[in-house]
């Protein structure tokens, strides 16, 4: 159990999570010096991604509920569980390879943390 803590506070710590001025996290990342930086935010992002992949059923639930109540109820119990297997299938797909893709962004409405993404809808479908 010790372990498994210690090994989730590691990949926290090697996460590389590149902040703005403001302290806000940046959805994309920097340019990296050299290709051991690139492959230790791939590597941290990996295994971040596969342990907080599950983030992605609450975030698209609480999204959903503000954006169109009405429809929430089968948009987001969907939407949840397909952002969650990208997730994950993307993380795995960052630890199979070390981290090399560590320079390359998932997809255009996929950040690169389930944090990245917004969890409140500024708008709503009801008037």
């Amino acid at each position: 159990m010790n372990r498994a803590v210690l090994l989730a506070l590691a990949a926290l710590l090697c996460s590389a999570v590149i902040a703005d001025d403001d302290g806000l996290v940046s959805p994309t990342p920097r340019s990296f010096d050299s290709t051991g930086e690139a492959m230790q935010f791939g590597l941290g992002r990996g295994i971040v991604n596969l342990f907080t992949c599950w983030l992605e059923v609450p975030r698209c639930f609480s999204f959903e509920f503000t954006a169109r109540p009405l429809a929430a109820v089968f948009t987001a119990p969907f939407m949840g569980a397909t952002f969650t297997a990208m997730r994950a299938v993307f993380g795995t797909g960052d630890l199979l390879t070390c981290g090399y893709t560590g320079y390359f962004d998932y997809a255009t409405g996929m950040p690169d943390y389930p944090w990245d993404q917004p969890w409140v809808s500024t708008t709503t479908d009801i008037e």
